[in-house]
């Protein structure tokens, strides 16, 4: 049977561009779907090389070529035959406008440190990360197998998590998934991931954005980190919102506690962009 995949809209998913209803149906097949999650992880990857780059306006060349592009030859108007390809220099020149304007004018990555009361979704990150700190994880699912993780998850609460099928050969021995489990509190339904990274614990929640109205607000073209430390426990947080999902991580990693971030991110580029991230 053959199988549909959703290609043409992983773009406008990364962005959160879809309706409810697709957004669920892409991450249910994405859980499934080695070859799809692997073309969402280069669309991924594409948007955080364009984050480096400076904000400037386009040449008139370029608004010209676009333009020509843009433009139906008369010679194609005379039959039905030449419409698709017109057609297609049409969206050919529509996608130059569109590429064009993505890695010109896409915003940066930003970390910040919180002002605001945690969130509730980060209340429940750092009382379920102490609880790991003494040995009470109680997953309802153990496992180190990114991929048995990811489809446990979409199974059971319907949340996408971006676990790579493969890690990169530096990750070898330093990277461990301890686990998952489901967290219902307070109309909250949020899904537990647990890790670790050279042995340090590394607790994730996420929850779909509509059930945190006091997560940080999802940016259309950038991803705004915010960031608060304990110091009386040495728990560093980083909370965000991305795709529809809300996420709190704490864990008590150098810097930031950045690092966590890896799990999902292993593309070298996006790691340094990572690495780089400083509060404003």
């Amino acid at each position: 049977m053959f199988r549909r995949h959703p290609t043409r809209e992983l773009a406008a998913y990364h962005d959160n561009q879809v309706s409810p209803e697709r957004h669920r149906w892409i991450a249910q097949h994405l859980a499934s779907c080695a070859e799809c999650r692997a073309e969402l992880e280069e669309i991924a990857f594409a948007a955080r090389l364009v984050e480096k780059l400076p904000r400037s306006t386009a040449p008139e060349s370029l608004l010209r070529s676009v333009e020509e592009a843009l433009s139906v030859p008369s010679s194609w108007r005379a039959g039905r035959r030449g419409w698709p390809q017109a057609a297609a220099v049409a969206l050919g020149g529509l996608a130059v406008v569109v590429l064009a304007w993505y890695f010109v004018f896409r915003q940066p990555l930003y970390l910040a440190a919180a002002t605001s009361p945690p969130s509730a979704l980060e209340s429940y990150a750092v009382a379920d990360h102490a609880k790991r700190i003494a040995g009470t994880a109680n997953w309802q699912l153990k496992t180190s197998d990114g991929r048995r993780l990811q489809e446990w998850l979409m199974t059971r609460s319907g949340l996408f998590a971006h676990l790579p099928d493969k890690r990169p050969d530096e990750d070898a021995g330093h990277f461990v998934l301890s686990g998952a489990k489901l967290l219902l509190a307070n109309g909250l339904a949020a899904a537990v991931i647990g890790y670790e990274i050279d042995g340090q614990p590394v607790t994730l929640l996420t929850a779909r954005l509509s059930q945190v109205p006091d997560a940080p607000a999802e940016a259309r073209f950038s991803k705004n980190v915010l960031y608060r430390s304990e110091p009386e426990r040495g728990f560093r947080v980083l909370t965000w919102s991305t795709e529809g999902q809300a996420y709190a991580m704490v864990s008590s990693l150098p810097g930031f506690g950045q690092q966590g971030c890896f799990l999902c991110h292993t593309t070298r580029a996006r790691r340094e962009l990572i690495s780089r991230m400083n509060p404003r």
